[in-house]
């Protein structure tokens, strides 16, 4: 017995010590790996389209010096598109471009969605989440509480008061969460920093202080007085300098990469849908009685394409062949992976058309009391459904700024407030977790004379 105890000891500790540093490699490696790879992948679904024009120019460069080369030269075209920006004449220009990218019924939601993500990812300084204060709020009913940071203040339209813009964080994940209006009675301004809210909520309560300070306002972001940027400024002026370039820098490439990658993005999904679809009737151009030249074949195949679309389209409007698409359709339905796989793809489909006319409910921006009465936020209109007592919305409340998860509300036609702005913009006040977007939301009514009878 007491030989067994040093073996079992020693086994012990060499078990622990090989998992402390196998966990201590992982930590290591798992995120550098990660950082690599999607580095790789940037530069794939960007400068690397630029290396075969690099080497038909440069026949006598070293081809490990192409990537390094077309990733200089995109930077530099990334800074001139940037630059470009910031001028009135190179503004219209963009302006007109994307006017026309946004009459393109495909095109336009692939681009918007680009466009709108990256305005998140790369904030400038203007758009970039503000947190003026830590407060707690009422969540998800009056009787507990939850840590939010407050964005802003917004008014809704015939309301008298203002409310706050509150960023309900999850835990542990605090980048994801709620955006809430609520009003200033029930929100209690805490005394803790952003940092310390991240720490709090990433923990999952166990970092949160025993008692909790609160203030008796909404404290606001630090300003400099006079005398502070006279002490600042009077030694360091060469890192003011700095400063300045480096915004200088940093504002134009943000700029150019609102702009390069989006169309990169589209181009790709574009040429992917191209292949998927135009691709797959090019091989019935052999069969045309006429010859055909090579460099004709994607537009004839595309020709060919739409020609059979709107066939289809067509047939599916005659009584008889809407009786066998819906014949079809119960048919896949019971086939139990086929039926998910094409349910999902037909509603991608329908957002890509974002045929708005035919459903004036669907996708429609709404207010609803969330998470307590009094409290506003903004959802989506996904349905409506029926029950012994009447119509039944369906409601997609979705987080912030990650919208493609959220909650499925339920609830009165009678409890909604349909908000006016495009969904566009409301995704856009979402994904900035409530920065961009205007001061006074317009509002109107919940159309009820719209809904399926």
């Amino acid at each position: 017995m007491s030989t067994a105890t040093p073996k079992t000891t020693l086994t012990h500790r060499i078990r622990t010590s090989v998992q402390r540093y196998v966990i201590r490699g992982i930590a290591v490696v798992v995120p550098a790996g990660i950082t690599v790879y999607a580095v790789m992948f940037c530069y794939r679904i960007t400068a690397a389209h630029l290396a075969p024009f690099l080497r038909r120019f440069l026949v006598d460069v070293p081809e490990w010096l192409v990537p390094i080369l077309a990733m200089a030269l995109f930077l530099a075209g990334v800074f001139l598109l940037g630059s470009l920006a910031t001028v009135a004449v190179g503004r219209r220009i963009i302006e007109l471009f994307e006017w026309v990218l946004r009459k393109i019924p495909v095109i336009k939601s692939i681009y918007g969605a680009t466009r709108q993500l990256m305005e998140i990812v790369a904030p400038s300084d203007s758009s970039a989440p503000k947190y003026q204060s830590a407060v707690l709020v009422p969540f998800p009913e009056t009787r507990s509480y939850a840590i939010g940071l407050v964005t802003g203040t917004i008014r809704l339209e015939n309301e008298e008061i203002e409310r706050l813009k509150v960023f309900v964080v999850t835990t542990p994940n605090p980048t994801s969460g709620y955006l809430c209006f609520y009003p200033p009675d029930q929100v209690r301004p805490l005394q803790m920093s952003v940092d310390e809210v991240v720490e709090s909520v990433s923990s999952g309560g166990v970092l949160f202080p025993e008692e909790l300070v609160t203030s008796s306002r909404i404290s606001s972001p630090p300003e400099e007085n006079s005398e502070t940027r006279s002490a600042i400024s009077e030694p360091g002026e060469p890192e003011k300098g700095r400063k300045k370039r480096g915004g200088f820098f940093k504002t134009r490439f943000i700029s150019g990469l609102l702009l390069i990658v989006p169309l990169v993005i589209t181009v790709m999904v574009l040429e992917f849908l191209f292949n998927l679809t135009v691709g797959k009737v090019k091989p019935l151009i052999a069969l045309l009685p006429i010859p055909v030249p090579d460099w004709a074949h994607a537009i004839v195949a595309t020709v060919l394409l739409l020609a059979m679309l709107w066939v289809v389209g067509i047939a599916v409007s005659i009584f008889v062949f809407e009786k066998l698409l819906q014949g079809f359709e119960s048919a896949i339905q019971r086939i139990p992976l086929v039926a998910e796989v094409y349910k999902v793809s037909k509603q991608v489909v329908e957002a890509l058309a974002d045929d708005t006319k035919t459903d004036t409910v669907r996708k429609m921006p709404v207010l609803i009391d969330f998470p307590s009465p009094g409290v506003k936020g903004i959802g989506f209109v996904t349905g409506v459904s029926r029950d012994e007592h009447g119509p039944l919305v369906r409601v997609f409340y979705p987080t912030t700024p990650n919208i493609s998860v959220g909650i499925l509300l339920i609830t009165r036609p009678e409890n909604l407030v349909r908000c006016l702005l495009t969904a566009e913009d409301a995704l856009r006040l979402l994904l900035s977790v409530g920065v961009l977007g205007p001061d006074i939301l317009p509002t109107a009514p919940f159309p009820k004379s719209s809904l399926p009878m």
